[in-house]
Parts: structure tokens; sequence; C-alpha cells
């Protein structure tokens, strides 16, 4: 039985499949395929690894799912995605993205992060229920506005 995980639920709800953050590593690991590769640093930090996409765990809880290598998110053969529109990621600009959620009701908030003098944002960073995230940026540092970002990283995050 292979699952198949569908990345527009996971968007919506932080969940990937069955496993969601907060959950604790023997869960995810009682329920879940076993990686394809994990590092740990000895010290309550550890990642799973699904081909690009990451379980991060922190004293034994999952607090983050996370992907920032898109173009690779489906390169495990530990379960089946149905990746959406991640499949032409030349097509994901920000205001593709909102105009797909508005279609959608999906809704979301923006927020801005500066960590530069440039004129405009280092990234716009869409949340969307209580703990996704989905990374925009500009790709070639030549843009004149925001609409120009393309997205970048997608995951679910523990706020605390």
């Amino acid at each position: 039985f292979m699952r198949i995980i569908r990345i527009l639920d996971f968007i919506k709800t932080g969940k990937f499949g069955d496993i969601e953050v907060g959950q604790t590593k023997e869960y995810v690991g009682a329920n879940f395929p076993p990686p394809d590769d994990t590092w740990d640093d000895g010290k309550g930090i550890s990642i799973w690894e699904y081909g690009r996409l990451e379980f991060h765990f922190f004293d034994e809880v999952l607090i983050t799912i996370w992907c920032d290598w898109l173009e690779c998110i489906a390169d495990t053969e530990k379960f089946s995605l149905d990746i959406w529109q991640l499949n032409n990621l030349d097509k994901l600009t920000l205001p593709y993205v909102c105009s797909e959620f508005d279609k959608l009701t999906i809704h979301y908030s923006k927020k801005e992060t500066r960590y530069s003098d440039k004129p405009l944002p280092d990234n716009v960073i869409l949340n969307i229920a209580d703990n996704v995230v989905m990374y925009f940026e500009d790709k070639k540092e030549l843009e004149t506005s925001t609409d120009d970002y393309y997205l970048i990283a997608i995951g679910a995050v523990n706020k605390d």
C-alpha cells in the first residue's frame, strides 16, 4: 500500500498525511514509513529526510515539516505525492498563488521580511491555517516588485 499525500491538503491543514507538528518521534516512526536518511546532532535536534522533504525534531517532538528543494519534493519512494502545482514552479509567483488560494477560499496572510537594505523585502511569507508557511523570493535579485517573487519553500512549523 502506497500512501498518497496531497500537497494542497498539507497547505490547507498543515497535516502531511497523518503526520503533523507536535507529534512525538515515536508516533511518527510508528505511523509513517522509515526515512530515506537521518541526521542527529546528539543534543536533541534530529532530521528525518524523505527525498528533499524534511521532518525536524527537537527533544523527540516534530517541530517542522519542511521543503526548500521544491523541484525535488517527490524524490522518495516512501510515499506518493499529489504535488498540486509544484510541478510547474516557474508559474508559482506570489500573485498567481494568492489568486489560486482566493479561488479555493484558502485564507492566508502576507508578511514581508527584511534582512538587508534592498528596496524590496528579502522574502514574502504566506501564512496559512495555524502553522503553514510558504516562502517567496526574488530569483534573480533584479525584480522591481514582489509580484515577481516565486515560491521557494513550503512547510508546517511549530509557532511556539
